[in-house]
């Protein structure tokens, strides 16, 4: 079963990626829009593994809580919050509603 320490470089990878236009500012994602955008095979082992995320799963500990977890081990990592409410995610095309009122943003400083 996949750890944190198991996908840190992939997640560092599309924090990378999530940069403003060409400038160097990185923008904030969610535990979600990271997963979605992991590579394919990485993705469906973590879901196969974890377990879609997202509200009624019926999963404490799910895919986006494994992706979470590894973006806060990355040393240059900033994190605040944002109110769910009224959001709507999708990962692999399906619409995911947070579990919780409020969900973690991640980028690299």
């Amino acid at each position: 079963m996949l750890m944190p320490k198991d996908i840190a470089n992939d997640v560092r990878a599309v924090l990378l990626n999530a940069r403003t236009g060409t400038g160097t500012q990185h923008h904030y994602l969610t535990a979600f829009q990271i997963l979605a955008r992991l590579p394919d095979d990485l993705r469906a082992q973590i879901i196969a593994e974890r377990g879609f995320p997202g509200q009624g799963t019926g999963k404490h500990y799910n895919s986006a809580s494994l992706v979470s977890d590894s973006a806060e081990s990355i040393g240059g990592i900033e994190k605040t919050y944002m109110d769910t409410g009224g959001l709507e995610f999708y990962v692999d095309g399906k619409p995911i509603v947070a579990g919780y009122g409020v969900c973690g943003l991640y980028r690299l400083s």
